[in-house]
């Protein structure tokens, strides 16, 4: 993972992505956050430790 970057925006936008694959958007989702889905979807982007 090269970083991570939190950018701001109007009206509760609330989208998160990984290689331009979106995880996680407030207006498809609603506005209950699931952080573990958000988490599990970020793990299996990360190279397994060696």
């Amino acid at each position: 993972m090269d970083g991570v970057a939190l950018i701001p925006d109007h009206g509760g936008v609330f989208i998160v992505t990984a290689d331009g694959e979106t995880i996680w958007d407030k207006e498809v989702y609603g506005a209950d956050i699931d952080l573990e889905l958000i988490v599990d979807a970020i793990d299996d982007r990360l190279p397994a430790e060696a």
